[in-house]
């Protein structure tokens, strides 16, 4: 696709160069003649079309590049409660809700456990700390609920 895009644009250089050259008369006034004309509706339906693929290729940018990622916590980060039996909450709902928010913010999944010590109380946040370590894969990480009780 670049190499369309670079001969798009290497046709409409020649082309305005052309106009250029056929556009003025010899004592380098414009005028026009119906060769000028027709090389200046080439040149803009070329530059229509420049136009449409460039602005194509930048809305598919995103899926062909790594995206920007968060190095901030969401503000809106959950905090973790000890579940009680009479809780209708669990681990594995606070974990599944911690992992949405934080792949909505596009939090990079190196720090998740960064982020979930966080979002513990010391105690817990402790436990995160001696037994997840950050240069271990977030996916090997689970489920966390079971090895936290």
């Amino acid at each position: 696709m670049e190499q369309e895009l670079a001969d798009l644009r290497s046709n409409i250089t020649a082309l305005m160069q052309e106009y250029r050259e056929v556009a003025r008369d010899p004592e380098g006034r414009l005028r026009p003649g119906p060769r000028a004309l027709e090389i200046k509706e080439t040149i803009q339906i070329l530059s229509g079309e420049l136009q449409f693929f460039e602005q194509t290729m930048s809305l598919l940018e995103p899926t062909t590049r790594v995206i920007a990622r968060s190095t901030r916590l969401p503000s809106n980060l959950p905090k973790f409660k000890r579940p009680y039996s009479d809780s209708h909450s669990s681990v594995h709902e606070f974990m599944a809700t911690f992992e949405r928010l934080l792949r909505a913010d596009s939090y990079r999944v190196s720090k998740y456990v960064f982020a979930l010590a966080a979002s513990y109380e010391p105690e817990e946040a402790e436990w995160v700390d001696a037994n997840l370590s950050a240069s271990d894969s977030w996916d090997h990480k689970q489920p966390v609920s079971s090895s936290f009780y």
